[in-house]
């Protein structure tokens, strides 16, 4: 009877029926239990396969007991973890024309989801997801009001500038002015920037001109001094000449010169070719007879 859970030789001794002892002696080897441990890791999506057969995607001590040669059980503990696999995704915006340098270096200048993979430290997939939105700019046309033919105007007078109206939109004139419309009266390049609500911006010009009137003085002939005439005489008054004059006398003609025999101020506008205009006047005194 009895046991033993430790190696070593065990003697027990038997009586015979003779009366004779009976030594008997076990000697007893004890073979050792192995047990291993292992450290695993998978990627979140990943999946991890047993040394034993099988298979997990989940974190955990995962173990298996295997028979030696001796009959004794060897275990062996696997402990698996999983590492997460990062995705992140941000949003950008440029205007159209221009170009955003992405954070792993790429240079886009169009709408698009683009997307670079960075690997972990622990060797995972790390997905970096950009949406880059390319708003465009506003249109930009100025228009003019007060204008002659090619954007021009006769000195003295006012051309109206308006750049595009649109919800958001700011302006920034050449003049330094802010508003929709400016008023000019000078000759030069206008030139306008109009902003919206994305923040994006076009650029837009016009040219005006600004063409001198005609210089005007009325010349006299037949008169005395001080354009005196005597009663019944007539005296000639002529207008500038000038290539493509037209000529309005407060009297009513239209040429370059006409015969007055009566006291007045007479009155001349003279139009040039580009529609601008000056104003004279002459005024005519007749001597009465003695």
């Amino acid at each position: 009877g009895g046991s033993a859970t430790t190696g070593g030789d065990y003697t027990h001794t038997y009586s015979s029926v003779a009366g004779c002892d009976s030594l008997v002696t076990i000697h007893i080897d004890l073979n050792p239990v192995p047990h291993t441990d292992q450290n695993a890791s998978i990627c979140q999506g990943g999946t991890f396969n047993f040394p034993w057969g099988g298979s997990t995607t989940q974190a955990g001590n995962y173990s298996h007991t295997y028979q030696t040669n001796a009959g004794c059980d060897s275990v062996a503990t696997i402990h698996l973890s999983v590492s997460p696999a990062y995705h992140t995704s941000s949003n950008a915006s440029i205007c159209q024309g221009s170009s955003y340098t992405l954070p792993w270096g790429q240079v886009v200048n169009s709408s698009g989801t683009y997307t670079h993979t960075y690997t972990t430290a622990q060797q995972c997939d790390s997905i970096v997801s950009v949406v880059v939105t390319c708003s465009p700019g506003p249109s930009c046309n100025i228009t003019t009001t007060g204008c002659g033919n090619n954007n021009s105007i006769c000195q003295g007078q006012t051309v109206r500038l308006c750049a595009p109206t649109g919800n958001g939109y700011t302006y920034t004139w050449s003049t330094g002015e802010h508003t929709s419309c400016i008023n000019v009266t000078t000759a030069g390049t206008y030139t306008v920037t109009v902003s919206n609500g994305s923040g994006c911006s076009s650029t837009c010009s016009k040219i005006i001109t600004v063409n001198p009137g005609p210089s005007c003085a009325i010349s006299v002939s037949g008169c005395g001094n001080n354009n005196t005439i005597c009663q019944g005489r007539a005296a000639q008054l002529c207008g500038p000449s000038g290539f493509g004059y037209s000529y309005t006398w407060s009297n009513g003609m239209h040429s370059q010169c006409i015969s007055v025999s009566t006291s007045g101020t007479y009155t001349l506008t003279v139009t040039n070719s580009s529609g601008c205009s000056s104003t004279c006047t002459k005024t005519i005194t007749v001597s009465q007879s003695p």
